[in-house]
This record gives structure tokens, sequence and C-alpha cells, in this order.
């Protein structure tokens, strides 16, 4: 997370991460939840994910055991929290 950047700079995702908020988008945890198992991703699946942010959906979608994952995130910050 961009800490030494001043609130007014920062990216409106990480201020809300910042504030305890998880899941950036409508719907939240459970919306997420949903389309994921609609997806039903399995080891027949590549998956590329775009901006995982704090890698909650990361995190769901590997649980499915796709064949691969890749994570685009220009954040370098944000990169290297989700390769751990």
């Amino acid at each position: 997370m961009p800490a030494q950047l001043p609130i007014e700079k920062m990216p409106g995702h990480w201020l809300l991460a910042r504030m305890g908020k998880r899941v950036l988008r409508p719907g939240g945890i459970e919306l997420t939840r949903e389309l994921l198992t609609a997806l039903a991703i399995d080891a027949q699946n590549d998956v590329v994910e775009f901006a995982p942010g704090l890698g909650a959906t990361a995190r769901l979608t590997l649980a499915s055991n796709p064949r691969s994952y890749t994570a685009v995130e220009r954040d370098q910050q944000a990169a290297a929290g989700i390769e751990k």
C-alpha cells in the first residue's frame, strides 16, 4: 500500500483498503463468491485476473485449483503483496 502518499494523492482503492474495505466491487464478497461459483473454475481452466489488489478474489480462485492463474497488476506494491 502506498503509505508514503498523502491521502489526497492516494488512489481511491488504497484509501478504502486503509479504512478496512477488502472487496472493492458492487455486491461485495457475496457476489464475488456467486460469480466464481457460476464460473465453475477447475483444473482445465487458465485464469487471468486484472487488478487483484489485496488478493481476496485470487485466494478464492486459487482454491478452485485452476490449471494456471495470472494476476495483472500495474501497482508494484500491490503486485508484491499478491505474490506471497
